[in-house]
């Protein structure tokens, strides 16, 4: 399978986990890196997640780890994500996510804001998935328990699987 770990870093596991399991087809895409790189059979590229310069239908799978709440603009990230999965293709989506209170105005990560969602801005999101032609199964959101904590917020993650 061709995978497109979107908005991954050098430390970020998951490539390198692929790798392990004998995937030899895994790319890594994010602005952070200052240019174009190899290690291994992993392809690191410096670029934007919302516009790539990746042919049209070149993945079997696109993931997006704990990225899309620092800020990306989700109408040009499911467009290009439309555009580079394969027919049958699956987008792999993870955030910080919480359903009560949490106040993260002017809090930032990865120098860009950091905006964990909740049921109101997930229920917009996937809305919008819906519009770039995606399914998605229904979501179990009655989360009790936080299971990370920083810069004294209490959140957990929510994980999405996206289908063309």
């Amino acid at each position: 399978a061709n995978v497109l770990d979107a908005g991954g870093e050098l430390y970020s596991p998951l490539v390198v986990w692929l790798f392990a399991y004998g995937f030899d087809n895994l790319n890594v895409i994010n602005l952070a890196f200052e240019n174009d790189f190899n290690k291994a059979s992993i392809m690191y590229q410096r670029g934007d997640i919302t516009s790539t310069s990746y042919p049209n239908e070149t993945f079997d799978v696109i993931c997006s780890l704990s990225v899309i709440e620092h800020g990306v603009d989700f109408d040009g990230f499911l467009d290009e994500c439309r555009r580079i999965l394969k027919p049958g293709g699956l987008l792999l989506i993870s955030t910080d996510f919480w359903n009560g209170n949490l106040h993260s105005e002017k809090i930032e990560a990865y120098n860009a804001d950091w905006k964990p969602f909740n049921s109101k801005t997930l229920e917009q999101f996937l809305k919008t998935a819906v519009s770039f032609d995606f399914s998605h199964s229904e979501l179990d959101l009655a989360i009790k328990n936080p299971v990370v904590n920083w810069k004294n917020r209490d959140f957990t993650f929510v994980i999405c699987k996206l289908e063309m």
